[in-house]
């Protein structure tokens, strides 16, 4: 018998949706904009509306987004963040699922030392900018794909290691002790038993790191350049380079920026509602 759902959590969670939307809809609409529509006062908000009367009727128009990707730069920052992103959520996810499932090994009752692990990712990212910025500079990874997926790996190996770590704790250790009395090595036991067990917590954890690289902005102000722009500081640069400031473009990049987290999490939301699901009960 499925429970019965609360009717005062249902509302606010439908108010808590509402609200979290709004700014996702007024960049829809800001990006839709001319710019000589954009911060009128009072705003407008539908096709064909009058913010006073006498004044010009908004009309959605697509020109905003003709100009972001008739830019070069666009494309290329959107091409580093795609292959930054992903090759360091590839990474950390399994650096971080060895760490985990190593830990989980150990018989240390505070999880093999994530838990001090995981301090790593608390510290203020501007504190570790300008050490890290000289020690890449030393090293020749300035402007380069490999010191941006290094470090957005390190930010993320310390998260990926503590999800993977609650999700680990649920496969039953008898598991593991039949295989090894038959006679499998470990390598193989935790190929073929443990990891088809947390499948659901690698999609979350992969969502998670994937999400986090993807809106990387501190570090990659400090070690990209021209050949390694990524979209955040391509957005950002929109502020401050001109008077007045291209909102209409800024919106528009932003919306395409959004996307790929959104068609992500929608490919496979069955695997984070289960994902989800387990890693709030830990037993």
């Amino acid at each position: 018998m499925k429970p019965k759902a609360n009717p005062l959590a249902v509302v606010l969670l439908f108010v808590y949706t509402a609200v979290s939307l709004i700014p996702v809809g007024w960049l829809v609409i800001t990006s839709l904009q001319d710019p000589a529509d954009v911060g009128v006062s009072p705003p407008k908000f539908i096709p064909g509306e009058q913010s006073t009367p006498g004044e010009s009727e908004f009309r959605a128009s697509l020109d905003a987004y003709d100009r972001l990707f008739a830019a070069e730069t666009f494309w290329r920052a959107a091409l580093s963040s795609l292959v930054i992103a992903a090759a360091s959520t590839i990474v950390a996810v399994t650096v971080g699922t060895l760490a985990a499932y190593g830990s989980r090994r150990s018989s240390s009752r505070s999880g093999g030392g994530l838990g001090s692990f995981l301090l790593v990712r608390l510290l203020p990212p501007l504190a570790l900018a300008v050490p890290l910025s000289v020690l890449f500079a030393y090293a020749g990874l300035t402007d380069s794909w490999i010191g941006l997926i290094v470090i957005t790996s390190i930010l993320n190996l310390p998260f990926s290691a503590w999800m993977m770590r609650a999700f680990l704790d649920r496969v039953p250790r008898s598991f593991e002790e039949v295989a090894l009395i038959d006679g499998y090595p470990r390598g193989v036991i935790f190929r073929k038993i443990v990891l088809p067990e947390v499948k659901a917590g690698i999609v979350v954890t992969t969502l998670f790191c994937f999400v986090t690289a993807w809106n990387e902005l501190a570090f990659a102000r400090v070690l990209a350049g021209g050949e390694t722009l990524t979209l955040p500081v391509y957005l950002s640069s929109f502020i401050g380079a001109a008077n007045p400031v291209p909102w209409e473009l800024f919106a528009a990049g932003s919306v395409v920026f959004l996307l790929p987290a959104v068609v992500l999490g929608l490919l496979i939301r069955r695997h984070l509602v289960t994902g989800f699901s387990l890693g709030a009960v830990r037993g």
